[in-house]
């Protein structure tokens, strides 16, 4: 619904400075609407990629997630709902600030190393492939490495934000 409204808005400013669009035109859905400004446009192309963009999957973070491997990717998802949910307690009841420091600088350390070795492995299955297959097409060679790197982007997110949490604790009085 977001995105549709993003269109919505995104259109109706184009037709303050171009009026190509007419009122009963603006009710169509966001699809009706891009087609009907490439065609008065002669935008076909750029239709084709806001198509590509607009409805593409809206759980795409999800199919990183599976995609990246469900063994890996998971814990490391879990791990970063720990570490939102111990920064949001230690603001909210004061409980002992070196504690929770602690343990979120051990579990950020933790689940990064996690991933590197989610990322070590991936890569070690990717050069098994290869190697079984032969000749590999510089298209399936990167799409290994892209899935093999999810984890390791994952888990520095995760650490990140991890840091990110000790930073304001200590900087909190």
């Amino acid at each position: 619904m977001l995105k549709k409204l993003h269109i919505y808005s995104i259109l109706r400013r184009m037709t303050d400075f171009n009026p190509v669009l007419t009122n009963a035109q603006m009710q169509l859905n966001p699809l009706e609407i891009l087609s009907l400004v490439a065609k008065k446009e002669d935008l076909s192309k750029d239709l084709i990629v806001l198509k590509g963009i607009h409805f593409k999957n809206k759980f795409m973070l999800l199919d990183r997630i599976q995609e990246g491997g469900p063994f890996f990717m998971w814990p490391i998802v879990i791990v970063f709902i720990i570490l939102v949910a111990l920064f949001v307690r230690q603001l909210i009841t004061k409980a002992d600030k070196l504690h929770t420091i602690t343990l979120l600088s051990n579990i950020s350390l933790f689940i990064l190393s996690w991933g590197i070795l989610g990322s070590v492995i991936g890569l070690i299955e990717a050069f098994d492939a290869i190697e079984s297959v032969g000749d590999v097409s510089q298209g399936m060679m990167a799409g290994g490495l892209k899935v093999a790197l999810l984890c390791t982007v994952f888990a520095l997110f995760t650490f990140i934000f991890g840091r990110l949490f000790i930073l304001i604790l200590n900087l909190k009085k």
